[in-house]
């Protein structure tokens, strides 16, 4: 049966709660309107070989194909890089924990609107992309099953981060702006704060996510006081969302915490010089020690950012979740 599906996945920002949420604190985060695309067809028999391989396109180039050899589903890369090798590792792990009885050969084409390494969820919505799509031909109802698609896609997670808060996956899989627990295992929706627009900025440091979160939960450890920071964490979420505190004073509580968990870097310290000059709120979002900060829209501070040539992005707080078309299924 020729099958052809289209699936994506929104990423994500967190407001509050990096690295704190690990540890039991909560953390608010929201899904944006950047996602990825994934589009999935079989073989087509009467107008190709039936090959017996899963090929997979990374925004139009052959980078890896995913086989099984001896029982093992196993992978050969086309085009040698560490992303092609992790992507290839993620979806291994995703098919093993989905265990479909017919293994999907054909193509998988990727496209991804979300900046990789830079903490907006670019691997988790690949995850929950690949889940979802697997999930889908094992025969789920991927729209009404996003808690099963949130299970799979933290597989990919692990590949990715080692020991993953879940927050990401979770998130991108239902949609919209929620304050989330990893030690209760809650996750209660929340309005989009504020306007929910915010700039992104890239501070041109790429980072290793595990290895970040590694050294601040080493640094909690050899000194446990600063798990007092995650009562301070919860009670600055609690207050934003009741509007008793304003964001740039909850982006500078927040930030204030980060940089005490030792994930600010030289070139965090530069921007936060010209946003402090400025009067501009800006905070570490996602793992810190590179990637991207974060701040509220405003046209003065993107004037500031172009004046000093610091490279950013316009996201918008989006509640779409994981979107799947059956385009052809005959």
């Amino acid at each position: 049966m020729y099958v052809q599906l289209s699936i994506s996945a929104p990423g994500k920002v967190i407001l509050f709660g990096e690295h704190t949420v690990v540890s039991g604190s909560n953390c608010l985060v929201s899904t944006i309107d950047r996602r990825v695309y994934l589009e999935y067809c079989s073989y087509d028999v009467n107008n190709e070989p039936c090959m017996d391989k899963l090929g997979i396109f990374l925004s139009g180039t052959h980078v890896f194909n995913v086989y099984i050899s001896d029982g093992e589903i196993k992978y050969e890369v086309l085009v040698d890089s560490s992303i092609n090798h992790t992507m290839a590792k993620i979806m291994i792990a995703i098919l093993i924990e989905v265990g479909n009885e017919t293994f999907p050969c054909g193509r998988i084409m990727v496209e991804s609107h979300i900046p990789m390494g830079m903490g907006m969820g670019s691997s988790a919505a690949l995850s929950v992309c690949l889940a979802g799509c697997f999930l889908h031909l094992s025969g789920v109802d991927v729209a009404n099953n996003t808690e099963r698609v949130d299970e799979v896609a933290i597989c990919g997670e692990r590949i990715c981060h080692g020991n993953p808060s879940g927050v990401d996956n979770k998130i991108i899989a239902r949609g919209g702006t929620f304050v989330y627990n990893k030690v209760r295992r809650t996750c209660e929706p929340v309005g989009i704060p504020q306007s929910g627009k915010f700039i992104v900025i890239d501070t041109q440091k790429e980072h290793c996510t595990s290895e970040i979160v590694a050294k601040v939960q080493a640094r909690i450890r050899h000194t446990p006081t600063l798990m007092g920071f995650n009562h301070i964490i919860d009670e600055v979420i609690t207050q934003f969302i009741d509007g008793k505190i304003a964001i740039d004073t909850a982006f500078e509580i927040c930030d204030g915490i980060l940089y005490s968990l030792g994930v600010h870097h030289s070139t965090n310290v530069h921007l936060m010089s010209v946003c402090k000059k400025n009067g501009i709120p800006v905070k570490v979002t996602g793992a810190g020690d590179g990637g991207v900060m974060l701040c509220p829209f405003d046209e003065v501070f993107i004037a500031v950012f172009n004046e000093n040539s610091i490279p950013y992005t316009v996201v918008k707080l989006s509640d779409k979740n994981i979107g799947l078309e059956v385009i052809d299924s005959s």
